[in-house]
């Protein structure tokens, strides 16, 4: 019985909240922008066998929630990555590590959905996603009670839709910033856009405002560089493990039709 030795190709999308967290993934890949119909754009292109679209979702759950779902409605999608920043919930966590965790909660509806990492490493705990922008201490008294060990904006909803249409997900965030340092070190999410891209107005009357939270800013810039860049190296690590399995699920299929 004849046997075919070619590979399954398969698409898998790249999704980040802001634009700054997918130009490491854009570059790296070689990836190009296309206008859709609407005149929404994401950018293409392949790395070996894999098929790769990568798009924006902006900032926070429902936002991340909307483009997946609209995503998956449009596209037919084998694995979803997700990459950018978190904030760190245990001293463990360094600025710039990737946050390898099974599972990631969505505040919304206290939903544990699967983070898959292949044969990786793991650590114990969670992935939190969350609106919330005044870590109090309440807030994180309630992260050590889900044992949150990191925290973000998209993962949960993303991850959430990925069940839904039965689709694994890998969320690649990296530590930019600690979540207990200081009390409300979050209103500064509002000196950007949605997409990320700086809002030039509010950061200048900020910083001439709040003059002491000058350093603090300049610290959350380098990590948010280490980051980005450190989630930009995990995504092609995961994206080799999706070729390995394919690989690896192609030789048991070819084996098992060999005998059949």
């Amino acid at each position: 019985m004849s046997v075919s030795n070619s590979v399954v190709k398969k698409r898998i999308a790249i999704l980040a909240a802001m634009t700054s967290e997918l130009t490491p993934i854009i570059k790296r890949l070689a990836l190009k922008k296309e206008y859709n119909k609407t005149k929404a754009y994401h950018y293409v292109g392949q790395y070996k066998q894999l098929e790769i679209l990568a798009a924006v979702t902006k900032m926070g759950l429902k936002n991340a929630e909307e483009a997946t779902r609209t995503l998956f409605q449009s596209e037919e999608i084998d694995h979803l990555i997700l990459v950018g920043i978190a904030g760190a919930n245990i001293p463990e966590l360094q600025i710039g590590q990737v946050v390898r965790t099974q599972y990631v909660i969505d505040e919304r509806n206290d939903n544990r959905a699967r983070i898959e990492f292949f044969d990786l490493d793991t650590l114990p705990g969670v992935l939190y996603s969350s609106d919330e922008l005044n870590y109090d201490k309440a807030f994180r008294a309630m992260l050590e009670n889900k044992s949150v060990i990191a925290a973000d904006m998209e993962a949960g909803p993303i991850a959430n839709i990925c069940e839904q249409f039965g689709c694994p997900f890998t969320a690649t965030k990296a530590i930019s910033d600690r979540i207990g340092k200081y009390t409300e070190p979050y209103e500064v999410f509002e000196l950007a856009h949605e997409d990320g891209s700086p809002n030039y107005p509010r950061a200048i009357k900020y910083v001439l405002t709040k003059p002491y939270r000058l350093g603090y800013l300049i610290n959350l810039t380098i990590g948010t560089y280490k980051a980005i860049q450190a989630s930009a190296r995990e995504a092609e690590i995961i994206l080799e493990k999706i070729i390995e399995n394919n690989e690896v699920a192609k030789s048991t299929s070819t084996s098992y039709q060999s005998f059949a």
